[in-house]
């Protein structure tokens, strides 16, 4: 049970998320073109292998929690015909995101049963509804990950199957396997703050516009004016490379995730060049050098996947 303070706490980091995801939502493809480029190759190969070799099966309804713009419905039926004949129920606690969301997922041809605005780890659904529960790029954004999972749990029926992807792993940048990764995250670092610099002498640009736009709903909703780099770090709750300096203590650790009531199917990483490696796969050198450090170190990259089946009881 949570201190009062820490209930307070998570509450406020909860509505500063929804005020930057509503900001965020239009825009949500330019400012991560890595997800929809790098991360959608490495999941529809790593997807596509769990479907032949483990069998996630053909779900009949789908919940996609944290659905952001739709990503991962549209790439599980990229990866297995069984992402396609699914009935989606898309969830997200902003509203603008869910309205991206269902236009996206429609249009890729997935068939969408309904959008849900909800609070991650209060679930407003019937128990037992879905075969199939997914989250990406969702558990860091929360304070309490570990009752977010199981409230994914009392979604699902029993011997479905929850898949998170996307995932910081701790302990990763406190390892010598990181280091190719923080020099990469330094160098991006690097080269981002002179494209900012560059930026203040021109035209007003869509970032300066997009942080305006959270800064309004951040005042409306009665936090008054807070900096950027606390936003980004209060957002992405669990992230080591949120803000503007490496935290090696962030990070979820997956075997804490899934406990009692769960069966891990399948798990794995990716990420071992860290940011870069999601452009690895339009990049050919940086390719191999991430195929080589996955093959070397397989369960040593910066991020992480998992395939859980929730048990019978």
């Amino acid at each position: 049970m949570p201190t009062l303070h820490e209930a307070v706490e998570a509450e406020r980091v909860k509505r500063i998320n929804a005020i930057f995801h509503d900001a965020e939502a239009r825009l949500y493809e330019n400012r991560h073109p890595e997800i929809f480029d790098g991360l959608s190759e490495l999941l529809v190969r790593a997807i596509g292998r769990l479907s032949r070799d483990r069998g996630i099966g053909a779900p009949r309804r789908a919940v996609d929690v944290g659905t952001g713009t739709g990503f991962m419905p549209m790439t599980l039926r990229r990866a297995t015909r069984a992402g396609g004949d699914a009935q989606w129920v898309l969830c997200d606690i902003s509203y603008n995101m869910l309205r991206v969301a269902r236009e996206r997922v429609t249009s890729a041809g997935c068939r969408v049963l309904g959008c849900v605005a909800m609070d991650a780890e209060r679930s407003a659904l019937r128990p037992g509804v879905a075969d199939l529960v997914t989250a990406s790029s969702v558990l860091h954004h929360l304070p309490d990950p570990a009752r977010f999972v199981q409230g994914c749990r009392q979604i699902l029926r029993p011997g479905g199957h929850m898949l998170v992807a996307h995932e910081p792993r701790r302990g990763f940048y406190a390892s010598a396997v990181s280091l190719p990764a923080r020099a990469a995250l330094q160098l991006l670092r690097i080269v981002g703050g002179v494209r900012a610099r560059l930026r203040r002498s021109g035209t007003r640009a869509p970032d300066r516009t997009f942080w305006d736009e959270v800064q309004r709903g951040l005042e409306g909703a009665g936090f008054g004016r807070m900096a950027p780099d606390e936003v980004q770090r209060l957002v992405d709750y669990h992230s080591p490379t949120a803000g503007a300096r490496l935290d090696t203590e962030r990070g979820l650790r997956p075997k804490e995730l899934f406990g009692d009531g769960w069966t891990v199917v399948a798990s794995g990483t990716y990420g071992h060049l860290g940011k870069l490696a999601l452009k690895a796969p339009r990049r050919r050198l940086l390719g191999r050098i991430e195929r080589l450090l996955a093959r070397a170190f397989p369960r040593s990259g910066s991020l992480f996947y998992v395939l859980a089946e929730r048990a019978h009881e």
